[in-house]
């Protein structure tokens, strides 16, 4: 994809993400709704439109730029085993790790969590031992790794948190509002399911994007949980027939 097609879809997240309709652009732009509509679709801005565009999103078209850029790489940090290992042993580190990537420092975290001092020393000592964060003073840190972290396939970190989310996520009735839930089996050629895989990965990665996008933002957010699995299998009750 292209600088500027990255650009365009960034302001479309962006719009959604604040809540900025067609027709509120319309009135700053001075146009009608569907010239606003037309200029989107064709993809046609001058720098002038662009920019009162971006004003609506308090931010500059460089602030913009910067967003599209940072979205359309794929950066992409995996654990080390040692790390991992560490990790398993150390689950709640890896929780204040987690909130650290996702909230971004830990003035954010301890607004938010009541970690005790003694509790962040440890964390943050232990994080940079790791190699994952470089300290300085007053808790403020310094991420040393992308915040797309992957687990080692089939590792020990994958494993045991694996075996925790069987038991306490997938153990639910999903009948919360907006909860979803769907399994099923089909009988597909090879060449469906390479597709199928190549959609679950792009609506990962889309998922990760539209997260950094929306912390960069401050949109207010919840936590979620996703797990997405698919490998040939047939049910064992059917073997009985």
């Amino acid at each position: 994809m292209n600088e500027s097609k990255h650009i365009i879809q960034t302001l479309k997240k962006l719009l959604r993400s604040k809540g900025v309709t067609y027709s509120r652009l319309a009135k700053v732009l001075e146009l009608s709704e569907a010239s606003v509509k037309r200029i989107f679709s064709e993809e046609t801005f001058s720098l002038d439109r662009l920019g009162k565009i971006c004003n609506v999103l308090g931010i500059t078209i460089y602030d913009l730029a910067n967003l599209a850029n940072k979205n359309g790489r794929e950066n992409i940090y995996c654990y080390t085993l040692e790390q991992e290992r560490f990790f398993c042993n150390n689950l709640s580190c890896l929780a204040f790790f987690d909130m650290l990537l996702n909230l971004g420092s830990v003035k954010n975290i301890q607004k938010k969590f009541k970690v005790s001092q003694k509790k962040i020393s440890f964390y943050l000592s232990s994080l940079e031992k790791l190699g994952l964060i470089e300290r300085h003073p007053y808790d403020r840190v310094k991420l040393l790794v992308s915040n797309n972290v992957q687990w080692i396939r089939n590792g020990p970190l994958r494993k045991k948190l694996f075996d925790l989310a069987r038991a306490e996520f997938l153990n639910n009735e999903f009948d919360e509002k907006n909860s979803f839930y769907k399994f099923i089996t089909a009988q597909i050629s090879k060449s469906t399911y390479r597709k199928l895989l190549v959609k679950l990965d792009e609506l990962t990665k889309e998922l990760i994007r539209e997260s950094e996008l929306e912390k960069e933002v401050g949109v207010n957010v919840e936590d979620i949980g996703l797990i997405l699995c698919s490998r040939p299998w047939k049910f064992s009750f059917l073997e009985k027939i």
